[in-house]
């Protein structure tokens, strides 16, 4: 089988591993000891595979089946649903911890997150990433990317509010000015002055927001 296309750009470019890198490291700081994870849009496993390995008992839902072969051949032992994000078959009060990292922008958001709500057990976390309408990047790549940008932090803090979740944490991240796929010679050294600058600390206005979140319902 010809190698999928998403795990060759999250492992072997350096931007891809980059983003990667910074995404495990953001989910990693914010588990605690949630019991059972779902990894929505989790593709081949990007992050249900380490999560896994640590112990934690995770579900992985995704669409396509290619991806979710290629999930039961790294590890057979992770539950696979294959099923529309914006319609989950699983009953209420079900997870005690919700992934959902780069799937948002390809859903109808508001069915989207009254599924998270539903399935999500109360008092427990939801882990969400965001591309900003507020950041740089938006502004000067808005004609390319009319599906993605569609809020900026402070309105899906919002709306959250209104389903009931209350923000812990926010970081921003990939102020890396380069596409997915690259290789690009500088990427070490843009990563180095993010990390340097803590521009993490600067969410209101990066390129991409990741937000960990409480539900009260």
């Amino acid at each position: 089988m010809d190698e999928y296309y998403w795990d060759y750009v999250n492992e072997k470019t350096k931007m891809g591993l980059y983003i990667t890198k910074t995404e495990k490291k953001l989910i990693d700081e914010s588990l605690e000891e949630e019991k059972i994870l779902l990894d929505v849009g989790g593709g081949s496993g990007r992050f249900a595979v380490p999560l896994y390995e640590k112990g934690y008992n995770i579900v992985c839902l995704e669409k396509d089946f290619i991806p979710l072969k290629k999930l039961n051949r790294k590890n057979s032992g992770i539950k696979s649903v294959r099923a529309d994000a914006a319609d989950m078959p699983f009953k209420d009060n079900t997870f005690d911890c919700i992934i959902a990292v780069q799937i948002i922008d390809y859903l109808p958001e508001e069915q989207f997150l009254k599924e998270i709500t539903r399935i999500l057990k109360n008092k427990r976390r939801l882990i969400l990433t965001i591309s900003n309408k507020n950041s740089l990047r938006n502004f000067l790549r808005k004609s390319n990317h009319k599906n993605f940008y569609k809020y900026s932090f402070e309105e899906m803090k919002e709306i959250l509010k209104g389903l009931g979740f209350d923000i812990k944490k926010a970081r921003g991240y990939c102020w890396v000015p380069f596409k997915r796929a690259s290789n690009n010679k500088l990427i070490p050294v843009f990563s180095f002055m993010e990390k340097t600058f803590q521009l993490k600390f600067f969410y209101s206005v990066s390129p991409w927001v990741f937000i960990e979140a409480i539900v009260e319902k």
